[in-house]
């Protein structure tokens, strides 16, 4: 290899080894802000995302979590304890640019930008208003803008997934929200077979129908690990969801909860099909939820005999 080569190659890995060095110092350096450093989990009140014209908004109610915008629901706290705890570890570092002309090349301009706003319970004004843009130098760095300041920053300790969830992955899925542990007795009605499940010390017991120990465990907890496969929020009558007389009813009953679920039609699909999904309704909850007709149907099949075919009239 002549000397020609060897300089340029000595002169790419120099640049390769200056740009390790450099991403190594922006994302490990402890000199940056932590704007929510002082601020408590247990004291964030309310969340808002603004991005693409759609705004989410997390409310807290006592222990639990709502959406409020732009649907009304029950909130998950699982994604809403992963970005509450990202924030309050959020960290602001080198400033990238002073001008208001670089904010669409970072996207933290008001068309591209995720806003982003936290509440406490100890102020009516957001505590963080800030606008986070494309993704940085590593996978929980993105260039931020705070709402009050004119730079853009490197800030690190959120990821990009974590602030692009859409609002229905932030909403409850699970439809009993009663555990095993808690659990006393189902009540179940499909078509016109109605039985119980009662816990008792070796077991359950059941009426109303025939099962083996194994079977009806099986769908104990298939009925306690029902879970919503999709939302429906389009203006819908109870008499096309069939919820008006629901074909299905469960009725879960826990030492602090009990809940109720409804089951109308199958949701209709493309080109008027049935879909995987029927119609279902928690008492108390405003959303209408879509679960799978095929794990409905394995819990019946489970527990509950046959039904006997429709015997043809005698021929005179």
């Amino acid at each position: 290899m002549d000397l020609r080569k060897l300089a340029i190659l000595a002169a790419v890995l120099a640049g390769l080894c200056l740009a390790a060095v450099t991403l190594f110092w922006f994302s490990s350096r402890d000199t940056s802000d932590a704007p929510l450093a002082k601020a408590k989990a247990e004291n964030v009140s309310k969340l808002q995302f603004d991005r693409a014209g759609v705004s989410t908004v997390l409310e807290r109610e006592g222990d639990s979590w709502r959406l409020t915008s732009p649907v009304r629901d029950i909130a998950d706290p699982n994604p809403v304890g992963d970005v509450v705890n990202a924030l309050l570890g959020l960290r602001i570092g080198s400033e990238v640019s002073s001008e208001p002309s670089s904010y669409a090349e970072y996207a933290v301009d008001d068309a591209s930008a995720t806003r982003v706003r936290l509440y406490t319970s100890e102020s009516a004004a957001p505590v963080f208003d800030g606008f986070f843009g494309r993704k940085a130098l590593g996978y929980d760095s993105l260039y931020l803008r705070l709402s009050s300041r004119k730079p853009v920053h490197l800030a690190s300790g959120v990821a990009p997934y974590q602030l692009d969830r859409h609002p229905d992955e932030f909403r409850e899925r699970g439809l009993t929200r009663v555990d095993r542990a808690t659990l006393e007795s189902v009540s179940l009605r499909f078509d016109s077979r109605t039985l119980e499940i009662a816990k008792s010390s070796t077991g359950f017991v059941v009426s109303g129908a025939e099962a083996s120990p194994d079977k009806v465990e099986t769908a104990v907890d298939r009925i306690l690990g029902l879970r919503a496969g999709d939302f429906s929020d389009a203006p819908t009558k109870p008499s096309e969801t069939g919820l008006d007389k629901p074909a299905i009813e469960i009725s879960v009953r826990g030492s602090a909860r009990t809940t109720r679920l409804l089951v109308g039609r199958s949701k209709p699909g493309p080109k008027g099909a049935p879909s995987p999904y029927r119609y279902t309704q928690v008492e108390g909850r405003p959303a209408l939820l879509l679960v799978s007709g095929a794990d409905l149907q394995s819990i019946a099949d489970l527990i509950l005999p046959p039904a006997l075919p429709k015997r043809a009239p005698a021929r005179r």
